[in-house]
């Protein structure tokens, strides 16, 4: 695991200081050391930071160039089946001096090129290679997206690096904000690919290649466009993987077992934990007590000669805190268990760290408890497993019961449905919510909500809508009225070009047919997963030097899944029925059998409490204002609303305050 960058540019006076700029803005990444190349004839340069993790002596140094001197590489991330590639590569002829994975990797390249060697690594990268006989310059991105890797011009200049912050140190780079872009992240908590928060500035997409020419690469930038397709065309990012060749089809048929796959699920994963315990360093894993990762948990135990160490959050709020249950788990797991309890104070120093290092403005709040844990891991491990993915994968959200309904509404003739979303959506949220306080005691459990009126908002969308695409929106946005009627137009266009290019990758390639909740666990593994909960993960372990490693995302794993039946995973039975039949072989049902919560933090409470101040300050100083992002008017009334207990605006706030402290700091 490390930090990259790197440039094609010609004219630099001094590209070694340039690249040693560019490595120190990533010096968190990579904490044992540092490493540069430049390539006077064709102006490529390559920064790299190393947190050491295989292979801890200098043979694992990175620019790192192979055998025959063709490729170099600056290398992010894990290819975790480099041994069984090795035991290959070396019947071939193929000498190794060292033990480092990033030394397989070039000796594949020169085995079999790049596309075809990357098709063989099953691991989380992100790395740049320059090609010396063909001199060109390769970009390319794990299956899933695991790790990022940004690109882009500046001038005349072609930029890559894991983090926006070192293309900042660039010489003259001067990108402005793209402010549809950051509109997007308002509504979705993150912006997604291939945009960035700055004009000119892309996201790699999860399971693509670009190849650019050194010597035409301002040619590229002239007719580039950042969508990935299947052949590249103008010099597009490439997909050397894509879902649509493991998605389930209407007309399959699967003459297995459900028992048969629950083996088969469990073999592919304790093959992937397996792997990705590999390491020259102590390795631990995250536990919050919930299912996926008291599986993986679970498996990492069995597989382990010792106890595994487990990390894991406890909060002062009783609603947030998980910290008992995580604990019941490790004790009937029988792991090295080490849990931090963190008041409202501790958080609130954290929640300034956050806005002031963010790389790219993220809303996902559940970024503090990530770093929280992150550190506390740190001081025993250096690498640690997750359970991310498990959701998206295995139909683990609430909204993907939301299509079931709105197929149910669809039945209704179009003047009753809209007449219905139109009345539903004219009674006031606030209303409705302060009488179902006051029903609450006399209601069924069944029928109690924390925000009745939160969910009647959602219920008149789910009537309006006229489609998955537009239902799939509504139910990943936020209140789209925080933003100025400008920005609100560019955004949902912007968007709706997003989520259209995504749906036509996987809905309309080879005639695949996918009933809805399906759609929606595939854009959110395309999405939310890549663009927020993976970046989540990487910014905050990073941030402290660690490695977070997820099994749940071994592209065999993702393969498998996708091609399951949508009654495998949501519908009659409970919600990621197959991960929590597998959890029962190890953990009791009482131990799991409970609402979902995972880390986070009673951030709505801390608003109108200890972080009021703090948060009124940024919220009423913004320099949203003056991009016009966000309305001041809009912005007064969801505070208002929020610090009177009207409604829970938590997500629009923090949104706010997180982009607010980006462009104030970066801009």
């Amino acid at each position: 695991m490390c930090g990259i960058a790197g440039f094609i540019a010609q004219g630099l006076n001094n590209p070694n200081g340039t690249l040693d700029r560019m490595s120190q803005a990533l010096a968190h990444r990579g904490p044992d050391g540092t490493g540069s190349w430049f390539d006077a004839s064709s102006g490529a340069g390559f920064a790299h930071r190393r947190l050491a993790i295989l292979e801890l002596s200098p043979l694992g140094h990175q620019p790192m160039t192979s055998v025959s001197g063709r490729y170099v590489i600056t290398f992010n991330g894990e290819v975790f089946n480099y041994r069984e590639l090795k035991d290959d590569l070396q019947s071939g002829g193929h000498l190794f001096r060292g033990t480092s994975d990033t030394e397989v990797m070039l000796a594949a390249f020169e085995q079999w090129g790049i596309v075809n060697a990357v098709r063989r690594f099953n691991g989380m990268f992100a790395f740049a290679v320059f090609d010396r006989a063909e001199r060109t310059l390769s970009l390319v991105r794990d299956r899933i997206g695991v790790k990022p890797l940004y690109y882009g011009w500046s001038g005349d200049n072609f930029l890559f690096s894991s983090e926006l912050e070192a293309l900042r140190k660039f010489d003259g780079f001067a990108a402005p904000i793209d402010r549809k872009a950051l509109s997007l992240m308002l509504q979705l908590n993150h912006v997604p690919a291939p945009w960035s928060a700055y004009e000119g500035i892309y996201k790699l997409s999860a399971g693509s290649l670009l190849c650019l020419p050194t010597e035409r690469h301002l040619a590229v930038r002239d007719s580039f466009c950042p969508f990935t397709s299947k052949k590249g065309e103008n010099y597009s990012p490439r997909s050397y993987w894509t879902v649509t060749d493991y998605l389930r089809t209407g007309d399959s048929v699967d003459q297995r077992s459900y028992q048969e796959i629950c083996d088969q699920v469990h073999e592919v994963l304790s093959s992937s934990v397996k792997l990705r315990m590999l390491a020259d360093v102590p390795v631990g894993v995250f536990l919050s007590g919930g299912i996926d990762s008291s599986l993986v948990t679970a498996v990492m135990q069995q597989l382990s000669a010792g106890q595994v160490r487990t990390f894991s959050l406890g909060f002062d709020n009783p609603e947030f805190d998980e910290s008992n249950y995580a604990a019941q788990v490790a004790r009937h797991l029988g792991t090295q268990h080490t849990a931090l309890m963190v008041s409202s104070s501790t958080v609130q120093d954290t929640v300034r760290d956050v806005c002031g290092f963010m790389d790219e403005p993220l809303g996902d709040s559940s970024f503090i408890p990530m770093l929280l844990v992150s550190r506390l891991a740190r001081r025993d491990v250096t690498v640690c497993l997750s359970g991310d993915g498990g959701d998206e994968l295995f139909g683990g959200y609430n909204r993907y019961l939301v299509p079931r309904l709105f197929s149910d509404m669809r039945r209704l003739p179009d003047w009753l449905r809209r007449g219905l979303g139109q009345i539903l959506s004219s009674i006031p949220q606030h209303f409705v919510d302060s009488a179902n306080r006051r029903l609450l005691p006399y209601l069924p459990k069944r029928w109690k909500f924390a925000s009745l009126g939160d969910k009647l908002g959602k219920l008149a969308i789910i009537a309006q809508v006229e489609n998955v695409l537009q239902l799939y929106w509504s139910s990943v946005s936020s209140d789209y009225q925080l933003m100025s009627p400008g920005a609100l137009c560019g955004t949902w266009a912007k968007g709706f070009h997003c989520l259209e290019q995504q749906e036509h990758n996987f809905d309309l390639d080879n005639g695949v047919v996918l009933d809805s909740a399906i759609k929606f666990m595939i854009l959110d593994l395309l999405g939310c997963l890549p663009d927020d909960m993976l970046v989540k993960v990487d910014r905050a372990s990073m941030r402290v030097g660690l490695e977070a490693r997820e099994p749940l995302l071994d592209y065999r794993l993702v393969e498998l899944a996708l091609a399951l039946p949508t009654e495998y995973k949501i519908g009659p039975h409970p919600r990621k029925r197959i991960l929590r039949d597998l959890l029962e072989r190890y953990v009791p049902r009482n131990l799991i059998d409970r609402p979902k919560h995972g880390f986070g933090v009673p951030l709505a409470q801390w608003l109108r409490g200890p972080l009021h101040d703090f948060a009124q300050k940024i919220l009423f100083s913004s320099p949203l204002f003056d991009l016009g992002l966000v309305s001041p008017i809009a912005v007064d009334v969801i505070w208002s609303l929020h610090q009177r207990g009207k409604r829970d605006f938590h997500s629009e706030i923090w949104n706010l305050m997180v982009a607010s402290e980006w462009v104030r700091q970066k801009h």
